[in-house]
């Protein structure tokens, strides 16, 4: 793992981590991974190692309440039924721990569109409307490494939604964008 993160180091490169259980999170911080993608089954080191490297973690928790367990076979089943829960109380002592937070969508699981879902269950499992913003905006852009977004600010790319409501008083208003603007050009606006 340290050699891939040396080699894509090399070409400026980041390497994000697809790590779900501890022993794997635990390698791959210190191996020198910029997130942990998933990153359910954190324990204390995990936590330690990502606030003393400044690994962020990219949580993907609203999967954890979207998975259906109807369909899965009865061994997956049982297995999910306590991973599911576990993984929830580990991304919750993440948050409240302090890790750098980035918001990621897993696109396989959550459709493009949908992106406030994830935002929205950041927020049930304990971060602030706030924090979860950040993770969206500026965490995200720290992560990937692109100063020139994230945030509302002269000289930065113009990159910003709307909605109706305010998001810090009901999260859920994520989910209803009125407004996109993207690099200074608008793409979606309210019909007057």
């Amino acid at each position: 793992m340290r050699a891939v993160v040396e080699e894509a180091a090399r070409h400026g490169i980041r390497v994000a981590a697809h790590a779900m259980g501890a022993v794997g999170i635990n390698a791959a911080i210190r191996a020198g991974a910029a997130s942990i993608e998933h990153g359910w089954m954190l324990d204390d080191e995990s936590i330690r190692l990502m606030k003393k490297n400044g690994t962020y973690l990219v949580p993907t928790s609203s999967m954890l309440s979207r998975i259906s367990f109807d369909n899965m076979p009865s061994q997956a089943r049982a297995k999910a039924e306590v991973v599911f829960p576990l993984a929830r109380q580990s991304l919750i002592k993440a948050f409240r721990s302090g890790v750098k937070v980035a918001m990621g969508s897993d696109a396989s699981m959550i459709p493009h569109g949908d992106n406030a879902a994830e935002i929205i269950a950041m927020v049930e499992f304990g971060m602030t409307p706030l924090r979860a913003i950040q993770a969206a905006t500026i965490g995200a852009a720290d992560l990937l490494g692109t100063p020139d977004r994230g945030r509302v600010e002269a000289g930065l790319l113009a990159d910003l939604i709307a909605v109706d409501g305010n998001p810090l008083e009901d999260i859920s208003t994520l989910s209803e964008v009125a407004f996109v603007m993207k690099g200074g050009k608008v793409y979606k606006q309210p019909v007057e």
